[in-house]
């Protein structure tokens, strides 16, 4: 197997012998382009969360499968970015995942945006040697959930405002929610307090990351002649229950 699971922090390496999953058509996938399989002593908990322990992305084989948009279905993963990621995904994954790379080619940056959101968020590896550095798995969950937590600006409720003027039904929808957590606040007497998190409503479940082709979205969002990250991805959420 190539090890794609070297930690950044503990230099060292996760490797496992269990067998390669076969994919939904019943062939084996090729081991060198797998990323670790679940460990041994996450077996039990990982086949209560996954249907089939789907471990390379079809569409994306180059991300990490617990980022892969396409198989959050599959695999039954999600991170409600409400809590911290090690407090809202299960212990046993966050410890055996988090510090594995985000992807095999290891980007010292990676360019998150979403269309649930008008923010840009720019994901840095942490401090290492050359050999060990890399975005890690937990770099990008911890990134989201620091960034979201972020107050609300003027400018932000300027947009919003702007938008609704302009009848765009979402954005109705999301001046609505926030005005109403607002009054709740007012009337409770506390200091009216709306963060990042809030703008997403009920969607705050993570469910992976899909390629921002082409920069199609990221240049909305940014001004012209700005640096464009080649590992641009759009994070996708979910209502939750």
């Amino acid at each position: 197997h190539v090890d794609f699971g070297f930690s950044s922090t503990s230099g060292q390496a996760r490797s496992t012998s269990i067998p390669t999953p076969p994919d939904l058509g019943g062939n084996q996938l090729p081991s060198q382009c797998m990323f670790p399989n679940p460990l041994p002593q996450s077996l039990s908990l990982i086949s209560q969360i996954y249907v089939v322990p789907i471990t390379q992305s079809m569409r994306y084989p180059g991300l990490h499968f617990l980022l892969a948009n396409d198989l959050a279905a599959l695999n039954r993963f999600d991170y409600d970015v409400r809590r911290s990621p090690r407090n809202g995904i299960s212990a046993e994954v966050y410890e055996s995942y988090s510090t594995l790379w985000a992807m095999r080619s290891r980007p010292g940056d990676i360019r998150i945006v979403s269309r649930e959101f008008p923010w840009i968020i720019d994901v840095k590896a942490a401090p290492a040697p050359e050999n060990e550095s890399g975005v890690t798995v937990g770099d990008i969950w911890n990134s989201l959930y620091e960034e979201l937590l972020k107050p609300l600006t003027d400018a932000d409720w300027s947009l919003l405002t702007s938008l609704a003027a302009l009848e765009d039904e979402k954005a109705l929808q999301r001046l609505s929610y926030l005005t109403n957590i607002a009054s709740r606040q007012d009337q409770r007497g506390d200091p009216i307090s709306l963060r990042r998190l809030d703008w997403l409503m009920r969607k705050t479940l993570f469910i992976g990351l899909t390629k921002d082709d082409n920069f199609q979205l990221c240049q909305k969002y940014i001004l012209p002649g700005k640096a464009l990250l080649p590992e641009t991805w759009i994070a996708e959420f979910q209502e939750r229950p």
